[in-house]
């Protein structure tokens, strides 16, 4: 392999995101394995890109729980700070690697056992781990493999960095573009930390503002506790929506909070979610169309927001749509659920025009 040609690459995917994982495929290839799993550790977090050949190694890492404490070569390999990269015999005996479930439970199942890999600790607390997966049958990691990847290693921590730094500019632009399209933007990270923002979003509504550190915080405990929730689930989930009540003579909003996943920009730079809100002053009740997209309702759900938010009781509704009151109330439950409010009263409040 053409290493004067790989590190080429290297510093490609710094500048081209979307370079990072061909580049994790050419970095296994040096060690005779199936692919690269990249992640970057951190307070709250890991986020993490792969090479395909490795899908179902990596969805078990992270459904099944091996990526926490239960990833003994991890918790023995990371915190061994020497600029170099480490193999499984670097942090365990075979004895060790036998009796270990990690190896045992997880690897071997999947046919894997052998890795070789580095953890890159940035001065911003994150760490950056290339490890590299390969098979039990095709045996250890040979040294001169080992040494190939540690001619590479410096570039990759300097291409991590620079990444980083051209993801944050990248979410700054991307930002500022919806602003231009008069949408209150920012980008969070997966504990609330703001990473960007435009001008708008600050002050679209007094039920939103960013806090101490950073923090995005909503104006109650519910759409708190839904926000934490949903960045929680947000590598698995699809878009959310929070209502943002009218207060201070402020409009009605919906924050809207679409996840970022599989992009090495998300990796490095640590984002996790896009929020941007849509300010509600329609002239009367919004129609059911776009409450179904704005709240991710039912159909039949949105028919009875909008006949609610309009004056309509229960019993019309039900007699209205030929159904009965008790269908009427459990679709009501539901968009009570999706829209963060409680009251038949407040849900008129949110999704109607202010006087």
């Amino acid at each position: 392999m053409d290493i004067a040609g790989l590190v080429e690459e290297i510093y490609e995917a710094a500048i081209v995101p979307d370079l990072w994982h061909r580049l994790l495929d050419r970095l296994a290839e040096i060690a005779g394995a199936e692919g690269t799993l990249l992640f970057a550790a951190r307070p709250g977090a890991t986020r993490h890109i792969n090479s395909p050949r490795i899908d179902r190694l990596i969805e078990a890492w992270v459904k099944d729980g091996w990526a926490g404490a239960r990833n003994d070569r991890g918790n023995r390999l990371i915190p061994i700070r020497e600029p170099r990269f480490l193999t499984d015999f670097d942090g365990f005996s075979p004895e060790e690697m036998d009796r270990s479930p990690f190896y045992t439970e997880y690897l071997r199942p999947l046919g894997f056992w052998w890795c070789v890999g580095t953890a890159i600790h940035s001065p911003t607390a994150d760490t950056i781990i290339f490890s590299i997966e390969r098979l039990e049958r095709n045996g250890p990691v040979e040294p001169e493999a080992v040494r190939r990847l540690d001619h590479l290693r410096p570039h990759l921590a300097r291409a991590a960095v620079l990444s980083a730094r051209v993801g944050i500019e990248r979410m700054q632009a991307g930002v500022i573009a919806l602003e231009t399209v008069g949408l209150p933007a920012a980008i969070v990270d997966a504990t609330g930390r703001v990473l960007a923002a435009n001008g708008l979003f600050a002050g679209c509504s007094p039920s939103m503002r960013i806090g101490a550190h950073d923090r995005l915080l909503f104006g109650d405990e519910t759409s708190n506790t839904a926000f934490r929730n949903a960045l929680r689930h947000g590598g698995r989930g699809a878009a959310a929506s929070l209502a943002l009540p009218a207060r201070d003579g402020a409009a009605a909003a919906v924050a809207h909070l679409v996840p970022l996943k599989g992009s090495a920009l998300d990796v490095f730079t640590g984002a996790a979610c896009l929020v941007y809100a849509t300010v509600l002053a329609p002239k009367g009740a919004l129609p059911a169309a776009l409450i179904e997209v704005l709240f991710d309702l039912t159909a039949a759900e949105a028919r009875v927001a909008s006949m609610v938010a309009a004056g309509t009781s229960v019993a019309a509704a039900a007699l209205k749509l030929s159904v009965t009151p008790e269908t009427i109330r459990a679709h009501l439950k539901s968009v009570y659920a999706k829209t963060g409010v409680h009251r038949q009263i407040d849900l008129a409040r949110l999704l109607s025009e202010r006087p």
